[in-house]
């Protein structure tokens, strides 16, 4: 079975605003419209479904220079296309392909290892953050786990799309899982998904929602990426460091004061680790080496190995030297990069749609939703 998208072969000028749209229809295979299928930007908040006569428009920020379209509905395969801000067709005609394995159910009862693999999954999927307590499922019974006995690793995946119920955030996440995998340290999972908003109607509640949707943004990557754009990493309170030679694993105090005058630690600015492209209107952060970041707004004493640093702290492993990101922080081109330490921790829970507008002015302080490294 193949996943076809067609579209036209001509393409529009951008108008100088803040959205562009992207429009078309979704049919079957024997070319009959299709209501009501989910067509949304993956990790955004950018959603809708078809009409009647299987049409659809969405309207993307114009800052999103890298997108992925993605097509659900059950009985039909998923459908995912990547597209350029510059690339977006005028029109464009998505054929959905039936998924004859949605046809079969399949009721298998928890066995002894249940409890066990839930956990895995859990925490794996939504990060070890008090956010992550603030969080439920609803159509669990979507989700299929495994568990390879000898690797002591847990398997997952979707069937069809399960929700996300993140109370914290004020978010319905709607996720289609395609594969996870986790040794309870270790975690590696590929999904699509889009956010739903879902702040509470009471006012104290819903400001409280809108509070941790800022205190998610300074625990994250978010915020040192969206500082690498806008070049102020001073008033970020960011501090940046590459590493030449460190150890993952601390087993006593120690400063990094101490780490720099051994010269396994050089002290970067902004300008040493980004660039942007002006001709594809890419942001690019970029290292030869790891990077070990702290986040001066975030205070973290519990199993901080630095005394003169008790600061938020994550690395990260750039394998391929660069990964591509948007203006406001979130990452559209990966390229292998790997978080650990604090970030390392983040999962679902934390998470924000790439459209979420940063906000004006952040907090000089932040508590750390961090319940573990």
């Amino acid at each position: 079975l193949f996943s076809s998208i067609f579209f036209f072969p001509y393409y529009f000028t951008i108008a100088q605003s803040n959205t562009f749209k992207i429009s078309g229809k979704v049919v079957d295979e024997d070319n009959i419209p299709q209501e009501f299928v989910t067509v949304y930007i993956n990790s955004s908040s950018i959603f809708t479904q078809t009409d009647s006569l299987g049409s659809f428009m969405l309207n993307i920020p114009s800052n999103n220079v890298d997108f992925e379209l993605v097509v659900s509905m059950v009985g039909f395969n998923i459908q995912k296309q990547k597209f350029t801000r510059n690339t977006v067709p005028k029109f464009l005609t998505i054929k959905l392909t039936s998924n004859t394995l949605d046809e079969v159910v399949i009721k298998a009862k928890q066995d002894r290892f249940w409890s066990r693999k839930w956990h895995v999954f859990r925490n794996g999927l939504l990060g070890e953050t008090a956010f992550a307590r603030q969080c439920s499922f609803e159509n669990r019974e979507n989700i299929h786990l495994s568990l390879d006995y000898d690797r002591k690793t847990v398997f997952a995946n979707s069937s069809k799309t399960f929700v996300v119920l993140n109370k914290a955030l004020g978010y319905k996440i709607h996720v289609d899982l395609h594969t996870f995998s986790s040794d309870g340290v270790e975690t590696n999972y590929a999904a699509s998904k889009f956010y739903e908003d879902d702040l509470a109607i009471e006012e104290d509640k819903r400001n409280s929602q809108l509070k941790n949707r800022k205190k998610a943004f300074e625990a994250t990557p978010n915020l040192f990426l969206h500082s690498l754009a806008k070049r102020n990493f001073r008033d970020a309170k960011i501090e940046v460091f590459k590493i030449k030679s460190m150890v993952d694993v601390f087993l006593g105090r120690t400063t990094v004061k101490q780490h720099l005058e051994e010269g396994k630690l050089i002290r970067v600015n902004d300008s040493t680790i980004y660039r942007f492209d002006s001709l594809s209107k890419r942001h690019i952060l970029h290292s030869e080496l790891p990077l070990l970041v702290f986040n001066k707004k975030v205070l973290n004493y519990f199993r901080n190995p630095f005394t003169d640093y008790t600061y938020m702290f994550s690395k990260i492993d750039l394998p391929n030297q660069y990964a591509v990101f948007t203006e406001n922080g979130f990452i559209s081109v990966p390229n292998g990069i790997t978080f650990h330490y604090q970030w390392g921790n983040e999962g679902l829970a934390s998470a924000l749609p790439e459209n979420y507008k940063v906000p004006e002015e952040m907090p000089i302080v932040a508590e750390s939703p961090i319940i573990d490294l």
